[in-house]
Parts: structure tokens; sequence; C-alpha cells
């Protein structure tokens, strides 16, 4: 019989229970109520020994050398070993390689159907049966790799950044994680609880190592008052239905922290939670450090902390949590007790605040981590396990009856903000009592992305643009104009608000957080329009107005998002130095759309990029060089000097939302031609990054974490360096970005960080300081 015939689920395996490999669960399995998700059949049996732990980890030792091996194989241009390759269950696909060679032939669009050739482009599709993991074509990685020049340059670009920001880490962040890792006790928690999941301790430590884990963070959590007041500052952020985040019910939330937490003698916080008979109220403990750390967060932006408390120390202690509790589920003598409704709320929730801080907001551990492990693969895995625990994927209205109005409306948002592009869009339910403007268009988001699925491998690019046009971008459009007011109107109301007048607080929170949406629909345009580019130009209509067309409208809107964010910084300048700013919830609100933000951002980023660095008179090997050659003049004088020669006036926001000359071919060529001047998208770029990186200063609050966040560094540094290189061009001439002593290396034989050394340490005049460049705070670089 083989091995695979042999497998018993992972879920009886981990619990050394007998499985009859029911289909699609199995008996044992189903009688614990376990989901069917959680019940998977290996394809080969673990090879673990986990009967003698010394054996278990030489394997594990041997499997991480041969991942190591594999990846600078790869990293080298080298073929992976075949037996590395089977060793490790890797599955290869022969369709979309990305050394397919395109055939640029060009083709007469009206002597035959236009065939589509797979590139890369297309690369990044990632599907299990479960759930979606990336959306193909629409991922940034996919865009990223269309743009093979400009990705080279972002590739270098990026490596002398990384030199530079370790100059120039956050004084904060900086002395918070030294603090944690000095913290020899608890880094001694974490030691002994590796030491169980090994199998080298045995599982009964767990309780005595949690017990003294609760007392490590009793001591860095603050004040009981204070945590009392963070908990109340969460909610009345979050009773603004508009945010795009797993809603929380809070007197479910309120009624789990009496039985958690109580105030001792000194007025410190004290957890109640008793071991081994208590152990499942541990995911309630994960779920309030989360919603801690993330205001506490907030609080130590201010310039004068009303607390000393460390949002990461805090962090640390919640990922310890989650490996404990993965342990109790491994141990528990009644592991259905770990996978209930009740607990997967709180696993849930807690999980979901705690990734979205330490993943995708500034200052977390994680932070824009590269994912070469798959850690968000099983981060989703995670999040789609609890939510189906929840049964968020059935009727809310049945399963959880026996609940009050206000939480079965809690777990009905948590579909529709929380998780609507993981759960396969025929199993949600969309329920009447909880549409609004912000959950019906999330719901449209989710159904344009899957509606992209299924028409991205058409192969005739003429039927594809056409799909695209008639049933996505019109649709997009249509949810823009029919739910929300127009960018510019909000941004003007914004701008004029009396901040006095405190009954505004709920109008202001609720047009801030529909930028979420908002940009992600804007961006999703611009991605479209990127794909009927991109694919006009494979198939041969490179030259014709029909390509320069798409070029147009993926760069108006790509425009439109640079103007948008900097726009919505604008209109919380005056905010941050207003007395009712944390009233308003300034921070709050900005953290809220700030990760949309910086995806938006990001994307954009790519397209526009790519096209000035298309038009720069420069050579695209060699031009990474230019850096060190670069004149000391701040990027304001520059910008000036630029603009003074600009002719054309630059567009509006109501000049890019409008989407009404989309549609006119003859008046949008007359109007906007002026996108496809490299110079005068650069410039426009360049003045929005000016004014977004104007708008942060304020003498209230740190906000670094916008500055030294990738996606707005880069494209705040890349602005500067091409303004920078056309501001050479002008008044040397061409000549002067070709010469140079170094030109003659290619970028490949460049040793950056020598480079980077060497121009700091040069004291010639004509030397461009790169320390000043990418670190000084307001000399250069836009800071």
């Amino acid at each position: 019989m083989s091995n695979n015939m042999n497998a018993v689920c992972i879920g009886c395996r981990l619990r050394r229970k007998k499985c009859d490999r029911g289909k699609p669960i199995c008996t044992s399995c189903l009688e614990l109520n376990i989901s069917p998700d959680l019940c998977i059949y290996p394809k080969s049996k673990l090879q673990l020994a986990s009967k003698d732990s010394k054996i278990t980890l030489d394997l594990l030792r041997s499997k991480n050398k041969e991942l190591k091996e594999e990846y600078e194989a790869v990293k080298a241009g080298e073929k992976p070993s075949t037996n590395s390759l089977q060793n490790n269950n890797v599955v290869l696909s022969s369709q979309n390689n990305p050394s397919d060679k395109i055939d640029n032939t060009p083709i007469n669009p009206s002597a035959e159907v236009l065939g589509f050739v797979q590139d890369p482009i297309n690369t990044t599709v990632k599907e299990t049966n479960e759930f979606l993991l990336h959306c193909g074509p629409l991922s940034w990685v996919s865009l990223m790799s269309f743009e093979k020049d400009f990705a080279q340059l972002c590739l270098q670009f990026g490596q002398i950044i990384a030199i530079a920001k370790d100059l120039r880490k956050d004084s904060r962040r900086g002395e918070f994680i030294d603090q944690a890792d000095s913290d020899t006790r608890f880094n001694d928690i974490k030691s002994r609880l590796s030491r169980i999941l090994l199998g080298i301790d045995p599982n009964e430590n767990i309780f005595k190592v949690m017990e003294e884990l609760f007392l490590e963070i009793e001591n860095r959590l603050p004040h009981y008052d204070m945590v009392m007041t963070l908990i109340d500052r969460f909610f009345i952020t979050t009773r603004i239905q508009k945010m795009g985040v797993i809603q929380l019910n809070e007197d479910s939330f309120y009624e789990t922290l009496s039985q958690i937490i109580t105030k001792d003698s000194n007025g410190r916080v004290k957890i109640t939670v008793k071991f081994p008979d208590e152990y499942y109220k541990t995911p309630g403990v994960s779920l309030l450090l989360s919603i801690v750390a993330t205001m506490l967060f907030q609080v130590n932006q201010l310039v004068n902390p009303i607390t000393s408390a460390n949002h990461l120390l805090i962090l640390d202690c919640i990922k310890v949590l989650f490996v404990g509790f993965s342990i109790f589920k491994r141990t528990s003598p009644t592991p259905e007790a770990v996978v209930s409704p009740e607990l997967a709320v709180q696993l849930l929730q807690g999980f979901l605040y705690y990734v979205g801080f330490d993943r995708y907001n500034p200052h977390g551990r994680e932070h824009e981590k590269a994912d070469k492990t798959g850690e968000n693969a099983i981060c989703v895995r995670k999040m789609v396990s609890y939510a189906r625990a929840l049964k968020l994927n059935c009727d809310i209205e049945k399963i959880y009856r026996h609940k009050s109005k206000n939480y079965r409306r809690s777990l009905k948002k948590s579909i529709e903000f929380g998780l609507p592009t993981k759960i396969k869009r025929d199993e949600l339910y969309c329920y009447d009592d909880c549409q609004d403007e912000y959950s019906k268009s999330v719901i449209v988001l989710n159904e344009l992305i899957a509606d992209f699925q299924n028409i991205e491998k058409i192969s005739n690019t003429l039927d594809f643009i056409q799909l695209v046009e008639k049933n996505l971008i019109t649709k997009a459009k249509n949810t823009l104009r029919d739910l929300f007011k127009p960018i510019h109107e909000d941004l003007k109301t914004l701008n004029e608000m009396n901040f006095d007048d405190l009954s505004l607080v709920h109008k202001f929170m609720a047009i801030t957080q529909t930028f979420n949406v908002r940009l992600t629909l804007l961006t999703l345009i611009e991605t479209y329009y990127h794909h009927c580019f991109a694919r006009l130009k494979q198939s041969g209509y490179d030259n014709t107005d029909f390509c320069k067309k798409y070029q147009i409208l993926a760069m108006k809107y790509s425009l439109l998002v640079f103007q948008v964010i900097s726009g919505i910084f604008s209109a919380y300048r005056r905010l941050w130095g207003h007395e009712n700013s944390t009233t308003f919830g300034s921070l709050g609100t900005i953290l809220a759309i700030f990760s949309t933000m910086k995806f938006t951002f990001r994307r954009v980023t790519i397209f526009a990029g790519a096209r000035v660095f298309e038009g720069l008179p420069v050579e695209k090997s060699t031009v990474i060089l230019d850096l060190f050659e670069l004149g000391k003049e701040t990027d304001s004088e520059i910008l000036n000097y630029l603009l003074r020669t600009q002719k054309h006036p630059f567009f509006t926001i109501a000049d890019l939302e409008n989407g009404v000359v989309d549609n006119h071919d003859e008046i949008l060529l007359k109007k906007f031609s002026i996108l496809t001047d490299y110079r005068f998208s650069m410039l426009s770029a360049a003045v929005s990054m000016y004014n977004l990186a104007e708008s942060l200063n304020n003498s209230r609050y740190d906000l670094n974490f916008v500055r030294l966040n990738r996606a707005f560094y880069f494209a705040l540094k890349l602005v500067s360096f091409f303004t920078r290189l056309e501001y050479r061009n002008e008044v040397y001439g061409k000549d002067s970005l070709t010469s140079g002593k170094n030109k003659k290396n290619t970028i490949n034989e460049v040793n950056l960080e020598e480079f980077y050394r060497q121009a700091i340490s040069t004291k010639s005049n004509d030397a461009l300081d790169l320390e000043i460049f990418f670190s000084a705070p307001n000399s250069s670089g836009f800071f």
C-alpha cells in the first residue's frame, strides 16, 4: 500500500487518533466538529520521528539546509537539483515560465485574430481549493515583471535605500527593539516554548511557562486605568462603520475582559486566567493585547508620549501567546473546545489585528518582510481556518441565533470588511440589514477581482480589452459615482472643516474611512488599463493611437492616486496641530487607511515610474551610477527650477477623476496626450510627493511611520532621483549623464555598498552626499 494510502489526516496525527480517511472529513474530526479545512491528508508521510526529538531535529535541519541550497541556486540563476525539488514536493508550472520569449513581430490588427502569448505578467496565480493567495495578473509582482528595465533599476536603487535606512532608523523603534532583545527573562520563556514544540521538553511544561509569560505580560502592560482608556478609544474609532477591519462586538469583548483581567492593589493589570483548567481563555488575552498594542502605537507617536509602555514588547507577547495556544490545541484532552465558534471569534479577531499591525503597519517586527518562506500563505490559511470555524461562510442568523442582534451584526460586518476576497464568492452571504455604501463597494470590489480571473486568459487581445472596459472598468467607475461624492468635493469638505465643532467628528471619520475602498477601486481601474496597454504592446500595437489611449488612461489614474493620497495628508495637516486632534481620531483614522494607501502607492509607482524611466535620456544599464555624481542642490531648489520651465498647467483631482472623457477618444487624446511626456508626468508626481512630505511636518506627532514606510520612502527618493537626473540633463547637457570614470561598469558589476560608503566619505564639493540625500530630515530628498 502506498504512503498516501497509509497516511492519516494531520489533525488525527497530532492528536494520535485513529483515522478512517473519510472524505471530505474523517469520522474522528467530524465527531469533534472540526472544520473540513483542518482535516488535511498529506500526499506522503510527514517523515518526522516524533518519538525521537533528536532525530526530528536533525531531519528539520537537513530540510532547512536543502531549502537554503535551493534558494541560493535560484538566486545565482542555476537550476535547482531534481532531488531537492522532489524531496520538498515543489510543483513547477510549465505554462507560465518567465523565460518564455514573446514574439513582438508587428501584427496588423485587422488582418487576423490576435493571439496572446503567456508571459511573466501572468505568472503569479497561486490558488488552492480553499482560497486564493494572489490575484494573478492583478498582483504588483506581476505588474513589475512586465517592466524589466524599471524592475532592474528598482532592485539596485532598493539596495542603496536599504543601506541608507540602516543609518536612519527611527530612534524609538530602535530603542524598543533593543529593549526587547535584551529582555533575558522573556527570551528564556520563548526558548522553553521552542523546546516543548520540538519535543525536547514534555508538553506538561506548557502550563508553568504560560504562567510565567502572564507575569511578564503584566509587567509590560501600562497601568489598568490606561489600558481601559485605550480600549475605550479603540471602540470609539471602530464604531464608525466605514473601517476596513473585522468588526468586534463591544459588549461581548467587555464580558470577556471581565473574565481575564482585574485591577490589583497597585493599580496594575492582573491576568486572572488559571492553568490548566482555563487555558481556553488565552485567545481572549491575545485579543486584548492586539487592541492595546494598536492603540499604544498611536499614543507613542506623540512628541511627548503620555506613557512609557512599549507597543513592540506587547506585540512580542502576542506572538508567544499564539505559539502557546498552538501547543494547547495539540495536547488538550478536549480539543473540540479550541475550535468552537466562541473561541474562534477571539482567535480570528486577535490574529487579524496582530497580523495587520505586525506585518502591514509601521513598527511591526514583520513589517514588509519579504515572503520567501511562505509566511503570507500560512497567515491566510490560519485566517480562513478560523473564519470557517466561526462559520462565517454560513447563515449567521441561524448559526448564532442564541447571540444578541448586535453580536450577529458584528459578524456580518466581519464578512464584508474582513475576508471578502479570501472566502469564495459563492459562499458569502449578503445581508440586507448590513448594507451601506462601504459594504456595497467592498462586495463590488470582490466581484471585480473574481470577474477578472474569469477573463484573464482570453487569448484574443481585442476581446479581452472589450470585456475589461465594458464589464469591469465601467462597473468600478459606476460604483465610485453612485456610492460616493467626487473625491475633490470630499477633500474640499475636509480642508474647510471646523475642528472646533465636535459634532463633526462622525462626519470626518466617515469621509476619511471611505478612502480605503475608493483608492482600491481607483488603483484597480489603473491596473485594468495597464493590462490593456501591456497586451497591446505585446501584440504589436506599440505605435498606434489605440495603444496610446490606454497608456494615457493608466497614467491618468496613476497621477490621480498620487494626488489623492497627497490631498488626504494635506487635509490632515490642520488637524494634527489642533487641540481636538485626538477627539477627531487623527492618528487612528489615518492608520485605518494607511495600508491601503501604501499598497495603491506602490502599484501606481510601478506604472508611472516605468513610463518616466523609459523617457529619461540616460543609459539604462548604468543609470544608478549617476546617483554618485549628482549635485548637492536641495530637491525644492531643483523642483522650483524645473517648474519655471514647465509650460503646460498641471491637472487637478477634478480633471483626473472625471471619467466621462475616458470614453471619448478624440477628446481624451487632445486633453491628456501630455501624460505621455515623461517630463510632465515626472513633475506632476514630484509636486504631489513634495506636498505630501510638507504635510507631515508638525509639532505634535512624530510621523516617521509614513516617511520610513518602504512604499512612500521609495517613491519619494525615486522621484527625487529622476528630477535630479533631469536637472543635470537640462543644465549640463546629455553628455554629462553618460560621462565619468565608472560608466564602463554595468550594474551587476558594481559593488553598490562600497560605492555608497565611498560617496559618504568623499569630501569633494562635486560629489553628492548620499547620507544627506537618503537620511537628512529636511535638507534634501523631499525630507
